[in-house]
C-alpha cells in the first residue's frame, strides 16, 4: 500500500488482490440521491494515504468499440473527483490503446479539465493493443517516480485484447501463451510488479462465470494482470 503521514486520498491498493462488483450508474443515482457533488473511492470501502511526493495517476484507457458506454461512465466518474485533484496539484496522464498501437495522449498534467477534455476526443477502434499501452504507461511511472511524484497506474479494459507488442520483452518477464496479446499483456504486468509499481485494474465487463474451457476471457485476463502486480480489482458488471 502507499503510506504517508499526511492527506487521504480515498482508497488504497491492498498487498493481496480483491475483487468488488461495483455499478457505475447505481454510483452515479447514489451520488445524486444524497446530494453530493463528487464520487469518493470512499464508496469501495479502502482508502489510499499519499506518501511524501504527490500522485501522478497514470490512466490506461482501452479505446476499442466495445468500451464506447464505458468511455461515457468513466467522464461522468473522472469529472466527480476534479476537485480533489486540482486541490493537491496532483497530475493525472492518459495512454490511449487502440489501432496496433498505444499513445500518450495527455502528459502529466494537474489539469483535470484538460483530461476530460482529451477523454471526449478519444477515438475508436476496432483493435485493442493492451500491452502496448500497458508497457508505455510502465515507461511513464518510471519517469515520473524519478521526478519525485507516486505513480499509480489505472488499467480501464474489458480484457479482450487482440495485439501484441511489437518490441522485444526481457526474458526474464516473459510469458508463453498461443495468444500474443494475452502473453504480452501479462509480461508487461510482471514488469510493473517488478518495480511496485501500485496498481488498479478496473474490467469494465467482468462476468462470474468468466472461465471458457480454456480460452482466456477478458475477465480472466484482467483478474490475471491484478494478481500478478498484486493490484486492486474492480469489477463493473455490464
Amino acid at each position: 500500500a502507499i503510506r504517508a503521514p499526511s492527506r487521504e486520498l480515498g482508497f488504497k491498493i491492498p498487498r493481496k488482490r480483491t475483487m468488488i462488483p461495483i455499478s457505475w450508474s447505481a454510483t452515479l443515482r447514489q451520488l445524486v440521491k444524497r446530494g453530493g457533488r463528487r464520487i469518493t473511492w470512499d464508496d469501495i470501502k479502502e482508502k489510499l494515504y499519499e506518501g511524501k511526493g504527490r500522485l501522478s495517476l497514470i490512466v490506461i484507457l482501452d479505446s476499442s468499440a466495445s468500451m464506447i458506454y464505458s468511455i461515457r461512465q468513466l467522464h461522468l466518474a473522472l469529472s466527480a473527483i476534479r476537485r480533489k485533484v486540482l486541490m493537491h496539484r496532483d497530475r493525472i496522464s492518459l495512454v490511449s490503446c487502440k489501432g496496433f498501437g498505444a499513445a500518450l495522449v495527455l502528459h502529466p498534467t494537474p489539469s483535470v479539465n484538460l483530461f476530460l477534455q482529451k477523454l471526449r476526443m478519444v477515438g475508436l477502434s476496432d483493435y485493442t493493443p493492451l500491452a502496448s499501452g500497458m508497457y508505455l504507461g510502465y515507461k511513464l511511472a518510471l519517469r515520473e517516480r524519478r521526478q519525485g511524484y507516486v505513480p499509480l497506474i489505472v488499467i480501464i479494459s474489458d480484457g479482450n485484447v487482440n495485439v501484441g507488442l511489437d518490441i522485444p520483452l526481457p526474458e526474464n518477464v516473459k510469458v508463453h501463451y498461443y495468444e500474443k496479446a494475452v502473453a504480452d499483456a501479462l509480461s508487461v504486468s510482471k514488469l510493473i510488479a517488478k518495480e511496485k509499481i501500485p496498481t488498479v485494474v478496473i474490467n469494465t465487463r467482468h462476468r462470474d462465470d468468466f472461465s471458457q474451457g480454456g480460452i482466456f476471457t477478458g475477465t480472466e485476463l484482467m483478474l490475471s494482470i491484478a494478481k500478478i502486480t498484486e493490484g486492486m480489482y474492480i469489477a463493473i458488471k455490464g
